[in-house]
């Protein structure tokens, strides 16, 4: 999410792009990509997670900014394994 949130702020994504999330989990990239009028492509290998992702994809309208507040912390979601939690740290 961080890597497409700043893609959109240098200008480099525009709407209509495609964005792709080959880890969608509760699909927080495909939420801010739809907001932001881009289309997206989700997919991950955990039948739940794309569930829930739709769900949540669903009920997001384009609202041409992006709330990052409202889209998730994945550490915290149920079910999510310690070996598919990134530790990553961004700068």
């Amino acid at each position: 999410m961080y890597s497409f949130a700043r893609v959109v702020k240098g200008g480099i994504s525009f709407p209509g792009d495609i964005i792709l999330d080959p880890f969608v989990g509760t699909g927080a990239t495909c939420i801010a990509a739809k907001e932001l009028g881009r289309n997206y492509i989700g997919i991950d290998l955990v039948p739940d997670f794309c569930v829930e992702a739709a769900k949540r994809i669903s009920k997001t309208v384009f609202t041409g900014k992006v709330r990052l507040d409202e889209l998730g912390d994945k550490k915290n979601t149920p079910g999510r394994s310690k070996s598919r939690q990134s530790n990553l740290q961004l700068s």
